[in-house]
């Protein structure tokens, strides 16, 4: 019977080693899949605010040209909005749309606050967009 006891307890630290490794693994996997999702949400911020200076120069074209605004001005209504509502998810914490069509939720980001003039400059770029009544 001695000859089994260690066999026996080499298996068991093998099997209780390899299930905390496991476990580890799992947990790091989830952490890394949440900030991927995170970071292919501050992309897409990036392609939304080229959306939204798009959207702004099809509608100044089209006055001009004095064709239909629905179309230029819903694209940018869309884009603002869905861009405002993700970066307000990461700043305060909150929920917005996935790139699938989910809602994800985010944490608030922990970085140091925005200066003066880049929140002043925020507040200006939403009165544009309210004076045009896409909100």
């Amino acid at each position: 019977m001695s000859k089994y006891r260690t066999l026996i307890v080499a298996i068991a630290l093998f099997l209780v080693f390899d299930l905390g490794v496991l476990i580890l693994n799992f947990y790091v996997s989830a952490a890394i899949s949440k900030d991927a999702a995170s970071v292919n949400l501050a992309g897409r911020q990036r392609m939304l605010s080229q959306r939204m200076v798009k959207g702004l120069l099809e509608t100044q074209i089209a006055m001009e040209k004095g064709e239909e605004l629905a179309k230029p001005l819903d694209e940018l209504k869309k884009s603002f909005t869905l861009f405002d509502d993700t970066l307000n998810a990461f700043s305060q914490g909150g929920q917005t749309m996935s790139g699938n069509g989910e809602l994800f939720k985010l944490m608030p980001c922990k970085i140091k606050p925005p200066s003066r003039l880049s929140i002043k400059r925020l507040r200006c770029g939403r009165r544009f967009v309210l004076s045009l009544r896409l909100c």
